[in-house]
């Protein structure tokens, strides 16, 4: 799964698309204060998180959706997710499309069609993470999707420069037990098992 662009809608209906390069190396610059930092709690969002950790400045003063468009192999998955109503940090609506010729939708094309599980699931099963469950220990079986392979490819900057995390996020609560539990799937030393229907 490669990123294509980041788009953001604004309030008023305008569609700012910043565009990455498939297969190669994308570096993003600017001056301060310019949103870089952003840009991995956009994607983040976008790839199926409930909380917006963006910090309370222009960004999430003024965009409507946050949206990201994906290369899945020979097809495309363009995800947007509403910002959340003043107040609230967190929202599980999502609109998903896919499709071999997608590009940036216009405004007037957003909708929710589907939430933030769906939005894990489809775009994981399409990169190989199937319904699974991994051992957690006294916890029980634990679900591995989409949100645990992005704390193995993500980073901020302050992570990037701490010598005691590793993992994206592995700082917070209870995602040190999820990476400790799903590592092992996804470097493929745990057997797949399909998970239970009364599994969470």
């Amino acid at each position: 799964m490669q990123l294509r662009s980041i788009i953001l809608y604004s309030k008023s209906g305008e569609k700012r698309v910043l565009e990455f390069r498939l297969g190669e190396l994308n570096i993003v610059t600017g001056t301060s204060q310019t949103g870089k930092s952003a840009l991995l709690d956009i994607m983040d969002f976008c790839m199926g998180r409930d909380e917006v950790t963006l910090p309370i400045g222009p960004i999430s003063r003024t965009v409507s959706w946050y949206a990201a468009l994906f290369q899945l192999g020979d097809t495309r998955a363009f995800v947007a997710r509403k910002a959340p109503a003043p107040g609230r940090k967190s929202v599980t609506n999502a609109m998903l499309e896919l499709g071999a010729d997608l590009e940036p939708l216009d405004f007037d094309q957003l909708r929710v069609n589907a939430d933030s599980t769906t939005v894990r699931e489809q775009l994981g099963r399409r990169i190989g993470i199937g319904d699974t469950a991994v051992d957690s220990g006294s916890g029980g079986p634990l679900t591995a999707h989409l949100g645990h392979a992005a704390l193995l490819c993500l980073q901020n900057q302050d992570e990037v420069s701490n010598r005691r995390w590793l993992f994206h996020r592995q700082a917070e609560d209870g995602i040190r037990t999820a990476l400790r539990t799903t590592l092992p799937y996804f470097l493929g030393l745990s057997p797949r098992t399909r998970r239970r229907a009364s599994s969470n």
